[in-house]
C-alpha cells in the first residue's frame, strides 16, 4: 500500500511539474508573440510617421531656402553649398572664419535637427569682376563642386570700383546663372548683394559711368525679381541692422568696403530671416 502511495505521490508531482512546464512556456511564447506585435506596430507607426513628415517636407519645401534644405538632407543626407565670389567672401575683415558670415551660417544650418550635416564651399576671387570671371570661366569650380545649393555674391563692390555697368553686371550674373541650370538642374540658386561700403574713390560717390555703388545693389534686386531669381537683399539688411542699433558704417566695416565681425553677424541675420521666411521663386 506505501509503495502505491509513493507511485500516485510521484505520479501526481512529475504532471504537475509538466503542467507547470507547459503553463510557463505557453505564457512566455504569448508574451514573445505580444512583444514581436507591439514591435511591428511600432515599426509600422514610425514608417507612417516618417511617411507623413516625408510628405510634409515635399509639401513645404518651396516655403524657404531652411525649408528647401531640410527635405533635401532628409533625401540625400549631407547637403552641400558652394558659395561664388568676390574677396568680402573670403573672409577680409572677420577676426575668425567662424565669426565670417560663411561661417556663421554653416554652424545655423548645422545646428538645425531636419539637417543631417551642411557643408559648406568657399568659391571665391579677390579683386574680380563680373566680367573677369566669366572671361576666365571661374564658374566651372562651382559646377566641378555638384553642390545642392549655390549663393552667388557679384562682385559688384569690383564692378563699381572698376566701372563695369550695371547692364554688364547683371548679364553676367545671368550667365551664371544659366551655366548652372544647364549643368545642374536640381541646384538651387540663390542670388545676394553685398554690404554697404565707405568708397570714396569718386567725387561725389559717381564711378566714371556716373554710377553709385548703391545703383549697382539696388538694380541686381530690380534684375533678380524681373528674372524669377531668388535674391537677399544684403546692402538693405544689414543697412537696416545698423540703424536699428544706432551704428554707423565705421562700426561694421573693418576698412572702406570689408565688413568687421559685427558687419559680417548682421550679414548672417540678413541671410537667416531670409533663409526662415522668404518663399522661394520655383521654375
Amino acid at each position: 500500500m506505501k509503495n502505491l502511495i509513493v507511485i500516485f505521490l510521484f505520479l501526481l508531482t512529475a504532471a504537475t511539474l509538466a503542467y507547470g512546464k507547459w503553463h510557463y512556456d505557453n505564457k512566455l511564447e504569448k508574451n514573445h508573440l505580444k512583444a514581436v506585435a507591439a514591435f511591428k506596430q511600432e515599426q509600422q507607426q514610425e514608417a507612417q510617421e516618417q511617411k507623413e513628415k516625408m510628405a510634409s517636407m515635399k509639401k513645404n519645401k518651396s516655403n524657404s531656402v531652411l525649408d528647401w534644405l531640410k527635405y533635401k538632407s532628409n533625401q540625400e543626407g549631407e547637403v552641400k553649398i558652394s558659395v561664388f565670389r568676390s574677396g568680402v567672401t573670403e573672409g577680409t575683415g572677420s577676426s575668425s572664419l567662424d565669426k565670417h558670415w560663411t561661417g556663421l551660417l554653416e554652424n545655423y544650418l548645422n545646428s538645425q535637427e531636419d539637417i543631417a550635416s551642411v557643408s559648406l564651399i568657399d568659391n571665391s576671387f579677390g579683386g574680380y569682376t563680373t566680367q573677369r570671371l566669366v572671361n576666365e570661366d571661374k564658374i566651372k569650380d562651382v559646377l566641378e563642386d555638384k553642390p545642392d545649393l549655390v549663393m552667388i555674391e557679384p562682385t559688384i563692390i569690383n564692378n563699381y570700383v572698376k566701372n563695369v555697368s550695371i547692364d554688364q553686371t547683371n548679364k553676367d550674373v545671368l550667365s551664371f546663372v544659366k551655366r548652372i541650370k544647364k549643368k545642374l538642374p536640381k541646384t538651387l540658386i540663390v542670388i545676394q548683394s553685398t554690404n554697404p561700403t565707405d568708397i570714396k574713390k569718386f567725387p561725389k560717390g559717381k564711378n566714371k559711368l556716373g554710377y553709385r555703388y548703391k545703383d549697382y545693389a539696388t538694380e541686381l534686386k530690380t534684375f533678380s525679381k524681373e528674372k524669377d531669381l531668388n535674391f537677399v537683399d544684403i546692402y538693405s539688411g544689414i543697412d537696416k541692422l545698423k540703424k536699428q542699433n544706432k551704428k554707423n558704417l565705421k562700426d561694421i566695416l573693418s576698412d572702406d568696403r570689408h565688413p568687421n565681425d559685427l558687419g559680417y553677424k548682421y550679414w548672417f541675420e540678413t541671410l537667416r530671416t531670409s533663409f526662415e521666411k522668404t518663399k522661394l521663386v520655383t521654375d
